[in-house]
C-alpha cells in the first residue's frame, strides 16, 4: 500500500479474535497494526499503542501475521491476545490475504487512516511518538 490508498475491506480471516470488524463499522482514525506472537517487540509496543489510543479517539485493528508456523497455533495465540490485553479486534491472516494486500516487510507495521480511510502514515516500529504526531496531526485539521 502507499500513502493515500484507500483502506482494503477485511476479508480472507482464517478466523478473528474478540470481535469481527467491517470497514464500515470504522468512524474514526484507525491504526492498523501488524504483529506476530513471535514478535517481541510487537508486544513491547502495546502499552504505547494503547496509551495513544485511550487519549485520542482512534479505532484499533490487529492483524496477526505469522513469521514461523509455531506462529498458526491458534492456542498460542489466544494466550499472547490476553496475556497483552488486547482488546480490539484481532484479523488472523494465517492465510496471508490481507499481508499481501498491504505487504508489511516486518513486525510491527503500523498503518494510520484518516477518518475518510485514506492512508496517512505508516511506520516500521520506531518511536510511537511519531504516531502520536499525525494522530494529532490528521484530528486538528481534519483531513480530507
Amino acid at each position: 500500500m502507499k500513502l493515500k490508498d484507500t483502506m482494503p475491506e477485511f476479508h480472507g480471516a482464517t478466523g478473528w479474535l474478540n470481535r469481527k470488524i467491517r470497514k464500515s463499522d470504522l468512524k474514526n482514525i484507525t491504526i492498523v497494526h501488524f504483529w506476530s506472537v513471535s514478535c517481541s517487540l510487537c508486544k513491547e509496543l502495546l502499552p504505547k499503542l494503547y496509551a495513544i489510543s485511550k487519549n485520542y479517539e482512534v479505532d484499533l485493528i490487529a492483524v496477526h501475521m505469522p513469521r514461523q508456523p509455531e506462529d498458526e497455533v491458534l492456542a498460542t495465540v489466544k494466550d499472547a491476545v490476553q496475556q497483552y490485553g488486547m482488546k480490539e479486534a484481532v484479523f488472523l491472516d494465517h492465510k496471508k490475504n490481507l499481508t499481501n494486500i498491504y505487504n508489511p516487510r516486518f513486525v510491527p507495521t503500523y498503518y494510520v487512516f484518516d477518518q475518510e480511510q485514506q492512508l496517512r502514515h505508516i511506520q516500521i516500529a520506531g518511536s510511537m511518538r511519531l504516531i502520536e504526531n499525525k494522530i494529532q496531526y490528521l484530528s486538528r485539521n481534519n483531513i480530507q
